[in-house]
């Protein structure tokens, strides 16, 4: 049986992994593996920068998802120091390797698995940054937001949001489409609680219909005031009558 890539335990940082293992890796059969699986065609010629923790060497290799390789001493103990840089790939690569810098480092290995998987994903699974730029994206959802109200009962909704991108707390209308931080211009938020204007609104009503219940009630009680007095004087006009002389 072949020996494990890396005999110590997993670690999400490569960093905490080479200062924590010190046990030694089987760079032979990192090299098998590599060679028996090869990157998908659309990510060959993405190369990373590296650095050694064994000669210190600085160097720039193939990028693989099992491991870069040092140049000065074959050693496979690396880190990245910078993020894929790409050589002419397809336009979806660039797109996410051009905006990979803005990411931490510990967060390569996750987001790249991410777009291996799912192409459509514009955010780090790690800490929901937005990717790359999405300035165009969200003038089309500004466009489409204008052209799509929302139904009466929600027109005035208001919700409390964070932003993912800025890390901004605030208030902003409620719309099925998307909610627009007002620090950054991203949609790339989360809503923090329910629609605010929609519980007042529902308070509102519930004092209303309160309000006419009260009149409804001081309306019937004055008709009943006004009853009473109409039978006092009929019975006052039926005293009085009583009292006239008899006639002979």
């Amino acid at each position: 049986m072949p020996p494990p890539l890396s005999p110590c335990r997993a670690y999400r940082c490569p960093l905490c992994m080479h200062s924590a293992c010190s046990m030694e890796y089987h760079w032979k059969q990192i090299d098998k593996e590599i060679s028996l699986s090869p990157m998908p065609t659309e990510y060959q010629g993405a190369t990373v920068k590296i650095l050694c923790n064994d000669c210190q060497t600085h160097c720039t290799v193939p990028f693989h998802v099992l491991g870069m390789k040092c140049t000065g001493c074959g050693s496979y103990n690396t880190h990245p120091l910078v993020v894929v840089v790409v050589v002419l790939v397809c336009d979806l690569l660039l797109a996410v390797c051009v905006a990979l810098p803005q990411l931490l480092i510990h967060h390569l290995l996750d987001l790249w698995r991410k777009y291996n998987t799912n192409q459509t994903a514009y955010r780090c699974p790690l800490c929901m940054h937005s990717a790359c730029s999405m300035e165009y994206h969200w003038k089309q959802i500004d466009k489409e937001i204008s052209l799509s109200p929302m139904p009466t009962e929600y027109q005035g909704a208001t919700v409390k949001i964070l932003c993912n991108d800025c890390q901004t707390h605030c208030t902003v209308p409620f719309h099925v489409l998307g909610m627009k931080c007002t620090g950054c211009g991203s949609y790339n938020t989360a809503q923090d609680g329910g629609l605010i204007q929609q519980q007042q609104g529902g308070e509102q009503q519930q004092q209303g219909e309160e309000q006419e219940e009260e009149e409804q009630q001081q309306e019937e009680e004055e008709e009943e005031q006004q009853q009473e007095e109409e039978e006092q004087e009929d019975i006052e006009t039926d005293t009085e009558l009583e009292q006239l002389p008899t006639p002979y």
